[in-house]
């Protein structure tokens, strides 16, 4: 498409651009409402069928734990039963700890004989004072620069429709 070389093109151009946009606004409007609704009628028909999956693995896990698992081959975690896999899987081991919050859990840490062990320094970009100088320039902004840094952003062209009341965008 050609861009326009007058106001009045401009105008009726960016007239079109809008009521493409409310187009494409109104299908994707439709399209959530449809897509809704399949959910909520998946969601009827799933909900009691999850409610009874959980069910019965709560029972088969407590069997398995009494006695199901006496039926493991020899150095097997998992085995095939009744069509389904069964058994255990290790998992990888977490730090768990009695904090409401990671800083109180790190205090705690800090006051102990193993700070050293179990602590560490994390350093970040301290993106506004780096901004500050660049934009400041001189040897310190070059110094900057030369490291690899640069300033991103700045004006953009934009353009988006304008919705009003009572229009099919809105």
């Amino acid at each position: 498409m050609k861009a326009p070389r007058t106001t009045e093109a401009a105008t009726a151009t960016l007239t079109s651009y809008g009521a493409l946009s409310a187009s494409v606004a109104a299908i994707e409007a439709r399209r959530q409402a449809m897509l809704g609704k399949v959910n909520a009628a998946a969601d009827a028909k799933v909900a009691p069928i999850v409610a009874e999956l959980a069910g019965l693995e709560a029972a088969i896990a407590t069997w398995w734990m009494g006695k199901g698992h006496a039926l493991l081959p020899k150095g097997r975690k998992t085995m095939q039963l009744g069509g389904c896999t069964i058994g255990t899987v290790a998992g990888r081991a977490k730090l768990g700890h009695r904090f409401d919050k990671d800083d109180e859990a790190v205090a705690a840490l800090l006051g102990s004989r193993y700070a050293t062990q179990t602590t560490h320094v994390r350093y970040s970009i301290d993106r506004a004072a780096t901004l500050k100088l660049l934009q400041a320039g001189g040897a310190k902004g070059t110094a900057i620069a030369a490291l690899g840094f640069r300033i991103d952003g700045g004006e953009r062209f934009v353009l988006t429709p304008v919705e009003q009341g009572g229009t099919v965008g809105s």
